[in-house]
């Protein structure tokens, strides 16, 4: 193992305005809402690490035509509000580590196109509601651990192809109406 490895790390900065590595929500919306030019000078979207960011709020809102891999590491995120909201093109598998998510608050709220299936660990989820709100396309399998989930509330509503059956556990769930 190289011995001067913190040494180097500590010399060099390693932000995304030189190596594509983003520290916070608000430097990456910064990159998404400029893609052109990020993409110019960090590399492709999908290879960009994400790995500091805690918060995907409205990262991808309103960008419509959007619909780029992200094999992202999002093994530090708490929340993802709206993250995916109004990109109605969008429909890209999403392999992420969603373990410390507690709010999927109008995640993929209408992302008319999405269809993709989420293998996503939700065990911190206590926000679902209106996760997948007039997302057309998706009718996708769950099979998710929502015991912890309290905010249910139309989780689906206006998800128009949704057909999949649902095993989830509703026990802490407080907020249902029109779940579909």
């Amino acid at each position: 193992a190289w011995k001067d490895v913190a040494a180097f790390t500590d010399a060099h900065d390693w932000s995304a305005d030189v190596c594509g590595v983003f520290p916070d929500r608000d430097t990456l919306k910064a990159a998404v809402d400029d893609l052109t030019t990020a993409e110019a000078m960090h590399g492709a979207i999908s290879g960009w690490d994400v790995s500091r960011v805690d918060d995907l709020s409205n990262v991808f809102l309103s960008k419509t035509t959007f619909n780029e891999p992200l094999n992202w590491d999002t093994s530090q995120v708490t929340t993802m509000e709206d993250t995916f909201i109004y990109a109605a093109s969008f429909n890209q598998p999403l392999v992420w580590d969603t373990s410390k998510v507690a709010t999927m608050y109008r995640t993929l709220h209408h992302a008319d196109a999405f269809n993709s299936e989420l293998a996503w660990d939700t065990s911190s989820v206590t926000n679902m509601l209106q996760t997948f709100w007039s997302a057309e396309a998706f009718n996708s399998e769950l099979a998710w651990d929502t015991s912890k989930v309290t905010w249910m509330k139309y989780t689906f509503r206006n998800a128009k192809a949704f057909n999949s059956e649902l095993d989830w556990d509703t026990s802490s769930a407080t907020r249902f109406g029109g779940m579909v």
